[in-house]
């Protein structure tokens, strides 16, 4: 496994794993499934956002916010 800072390029694999803990009722309070174009939008240069990768998949994300 490694950890990294996310890019845009992982905004799909974030918005999968996001809206699975939404799904499951686990990891977030949140209610409404996000889109790509949603997470795109945290990427906004202040904030850092790390994914964890195994075998070169996205498995984990982190993300600060204001």
């Amino acid at each position: 496994m490694q950890a990294s800072r996310a890019d845009l390029d992982d905004a799909e694999a974030i918005t999968r794993i996001y809206n699975g803990g939404i799904e499951e009722r686990i990891a977030t309070f949140e209610t409404r499934p996000r889109t790509a174009q949603d997470v795109r939008a945290w990427f906004d240069g202040r904030h850092p956002i790390v994914v964890v990768e195994e075998a070169g998949r996205v498995i984990a994300f982190a993300a600060t916010f204001p």
